[in-house]
C-alpha cells in the first residue's frame, strides 16, 4: 500500500502479521464438496474500517524507507489494525436458525 501525507512524498507500507484466521461458513442446506471439485469464496474486508484511527504518520520506516507494520516494526500500528481487524472479521451468527445474523 502506499499512503502519502499531506503535503508530503509517497510512503510504501507493507502489513503484516503471524496470526491464522479460520473463516466459518455454514449454510442450513450445507455446502457439498467431493474430491477434485474447486470451490472459490471471496472474503471481502473493509480497508476503511481496518484503517480506522491508524495515524500512518506516527509510523517509523525501515533502513529502506518502507514502512513495515508488524510485531517488530511500528508494533503499537500493529496492535490497532489487528484489534480493527478482529472487529471487521467479526460478523457474527444465526444462532436462533432464522436466517439473520443475530444482534
Amino acid at each position: 500500500m502506499t499512503y502519502t501525507p499531506i503535503g508530503g512524498s509517497p510512503i510504501t507500507i507493507e502489513y503484516s502479521l503471524q496470526d491464522e484466521f479460520q473463516f466459518e461458513i455454514e449454510d442450513q442446506d450445507g455446502f457439498k464438496l467431493e474430491a477434485g471439485d474447486l470451490k472459490q469464496f471471496l472474503v471481502l474486508l473493509n480497508l476503511d474500517a481496518l484503517f480506522d484511527g491508524i495515524d500512518f504518520s506516527s509510523a517509523t520506516p525501515d533502513g529502506d524507507g518502507i514502512v513495515r507494520i508488524n510485531s517488530n516494526s511500528n508494533s503499537h500500528l500493529a496492535e490497532q489494525m489487528g484489534s480493527n481487524l478482529e472487529d471487521i472479521l467479526d460478523v457474527g451468527e444465526d444462532a436462533d436458525n432464522d436466517n439473520e445474523i443475530d444482534g
